[in-house]
């Protein structure tokens, strides 16, 4: 008589083999308290014991306070085991590969990458806060499947702004003022091109706009979704920012187009990087959207100031009319401001701007200086583009009108039969953002949205989100 074995009891055979196989290799390898010891030699283990390259699952390796564990040659695989470091110890990958595809590496104490050495992370978890974390050359962590957590980032979600259902625009600011002169950028924002690397140009419009969603990982992370390409979202790859369509069911889609939000020490600012690549952040470099490590990383993003914002409506028949009996002079309508001379004078003084007016300079971008003068003085006449417009000339250079360029606000001679000039040099007049009893804003008639303003004491033709921008955009004319 043949004997046969139940299928399920065969299984239950297997997987206790395979408990009890593992419990006789696997074992607690800790290294000595020493500045340096070699993972390949036996002194630098308690009772000489080196764990093997490939550790056994449910083994793992302790680095004690006061030891430093060197991997300097050599590839060393992780599948199922951990390493522990703990609050005073050291791992050093300085020439070696090791490879993590399943269990843990966490980091109390430090873990550094030096010359040719590489971690890389094809499955499990790396707990290990960004400033435990230190390396001789970029991208040594290499995370193509698994986990970097970090537990610091983690503890500041509960002061991190709930942005999830709102539209939000990445918004390239110079790093520096050369940067900012030498570029026309104020403008800029990044602009949805599907299948592409991302880049940031000039104008806004709903190329410009993302849906923050939940993140497609999960957890507290957030996703951006293009409101031009419903489906499509910010994804990272190669450090280059893209927009490619949701993959559903995949994982490493979703980790790549999945980002914590960090909120900055400014007011009302945040950053985002990439919880596979927890010490990279999503910057705009040179004009491209990428993932850049610390220090150029870790760029912040006005939250308040880059959520999308209707442009302010010209003024009704209404407002005007009601605007009109005030008495000051915001309430002037277009018509009635022709033929006055007037002064760009700050509703809203920021520090250090006090007693600051447009000062005229012929052929350049128009500045700040302090005190009246001549230079100060402005004729507004009737709108070179026509219809209820108006134009400001120079009365100390006539026939010099102001009008944007780049959107510097610059004064340049009158071109007659240049419809570009024209418009460039018309504005609509409207009631105040700041202020639409007391003040006066300019907006222009080819950039609907965009308005005269000033910003680090130049002025510019720039949007206004933002309440500080709006106050910049506000005016009261001073005759």
């Amino acid at each position: 008589m043949k004997l046969r074995i139940h299928p399920v009891v065969l299984l239950f055979m297997a997987v206790l083999l395979s408990s009890l196989f593992s419990s006789l290799f696997a074992k607690e390898y800790k290294v000595k308290v020493a500045d340096y010891s070699l993972w390949r030699q036996a002194s630098g283990w308690e009772g000489n014991q080196v764990p093997p390259d490939n550790l056994p699952a449910g083994s793992s390796i302790v680095v004690p306070s006061g030891a430093t564990l060197v991997l300097e040659q050599g590839s060393r695989t992780i599948n199922g085991a951990n390493i522990d470091v703990k609050s005073g110890g050291t791992l050093s990958i300085e020439g070696g590969h090791l490879i993590l595809k399943d269990g843990m590496i966490q980091v109390e104490g430090m873990l550094k990458t030096s010359f040719r050495g590489i971690l890389e992370i094809l499955g499990g978890t790396l707990i290990c806060p960004t400033n435990k974390f230190w390396e001789y050359r970029t991208n040594s962590v290499k995370v193509k499947a698994g986990f970097w957590k970090d537990p610091v980032a983690e503890t500041q979600s509960s002061n991190t702004p709930n942005l999830i259902g709102t539209i939000f625009q990445f918004r390239y600011y110079p790093s520096s003022a050369a940067d900012f002169a030498s570029y026309i950028t104020i403008g800029a924002y990044v602009y949805a091109t599907k299948n592409q690397a991302l880049d940031a140009k000039l104008g806004l419009s709903d190329y410009n706009d993302f849906r923050v969603v939940a993140g497609l990982h999960g957890g507290k992370s957030v996703s951006f979704e293009s409101v031009k390409y419903p489906g499509y979202f910010l994804t990272h790859e190669n450090f280059q920012v893209k927009l490619q369509p949701k993959a559903s069911g995949n994982s490493s889609f979703s980790r790549e187009a999945s980002f914590s939000v960090v909120p900055a020490r400014k007011s009302q600012s945040v950053s985002f990087r990439p919880i596979d690549l927890p010490e990279h952040f999503l910057v705009i470099h040179n004009m491209k959207f990428e993932i850049k490590k610390k220090p150029l990383g870790a760029q912040n993003f006005i939250y308040e100031y880059e959520r999308k914002a209707q442009p302010a409506s010209p003024p009704s028949s209404t407002t005007s009319a009601n605007s009109s009996n005030s008495s000051n002079n915001s309430g002037s309508t277009s018509s009635s401001l022709v033929g006055k001379l007037v002064q760009f004078d700050f509703a809203f003084y920021p520090s250090g701007y006090a007693g600051y007016y447009l000062y005229a300079n012929k052929n350049q971008q128009q500045s700040l200086q302090k005190g009246k003068g001549g230079n100060n003085d402005f004729r507004v006449v009737a709108g070179l583009d026509g219809g209820s417009t108006v134009s400001f000339e120079s009365v100390q250079y006539p026939g010099y009108y102001l009008r944007h360029e780049g959107f510097q606000m610059k004064l340049h001679p009158k071109s007659g039969g240049n419809a570009t000039f024209s418009k460039d040099a018309s504005f609509q007049l409207v009631p105040g953002l700041a202020d639409a009893q007391k003040t006066s804003s300019f907006q222009a008639v080819n950039f609907p949205g965009h308005y005269i303003m000033h910003k680090n004491f130049k002025f510019i033709l720039s949007q206004v989100p933002g309440i500080a921008d709006k106050q910049s955009a506000s005016f009261t004319m001073t005759p």
